[in-house]
């Protein structure tokens, strides 16, 4: 929810790392809002996660270790706010979300192999979204759902007839 009351629509949730020069910070429950026109983190819920403290200073913060008071972290101020600094080209950029788009034959596996009605409704309901796909075949599924494995050819032949002997003990 924004300051003026309005909503804005969170397209997933997930966590994230912040990968930096000597440690690495993480973030969990990120949500991302695609219409957000700034990355915005909670200083408490990261402090807590990352057992760090964050100083605030006029022209810059640091994040510090709780207990050696080491300085893991500098960064300054843009505009007003106060701003992570950007990766180098030396370490990877920061990803929270990938925008490669899943198979409905994965959903469908991760899921638990629910039929394709149900598999459908998961979906719209919860705004998955998945790479066009027209029909998929589950092996797992179908194996399942014989009820019986046929009888493979015999190929044991006898020369002789069947003899059944009864004795009297």
């Amino acid at each position: 929810m924004l300051g003026d009351g309005s909503n804005l629509p969170i397209s997933h949730i997930g966590s994230v790392s912040l990968p930096t020069s000597n440690t690495s910070f993480h973030l969990q429950d990120v949500l991302c809002v695609p219409k957000m026109q700034k990355k915005l983190i909670s200083i408490a819920l990261f402090c807590i996660t990352n057992n760090v403290s964050i100083e605030l200073f006029p022209h810059c913060f640091h994040v510090k270790d709780l207990q050696t008071r080491d300085i893991l972290l500098q960064g300054g101020i843009k505009d007003g706010v106060y701003e992570w600094p950007v990766a180098t080209s030396s370490t990877p950029p920061i990803l929270a979300f990938s925008a490669v788009k899943t198979t409905m034959s994965i959903w469908h596996q991760r899921l638990g192999h629910p039929a394709s009605t149900i598999l459908k409704h998961i979906m719209s309901v919860n705004h998955l979204n998945f790479s066009s796909q027209k029909n998929f075949c589950c092996n797992a599924c179908l194996s399942n759902k014989s009820h019986k494995l046929p009888f493979s050819v015999s190929t044991l032949l006898t020369t002789r007839p069947l003899q059944v002997v009864f004795s009297d003990v």
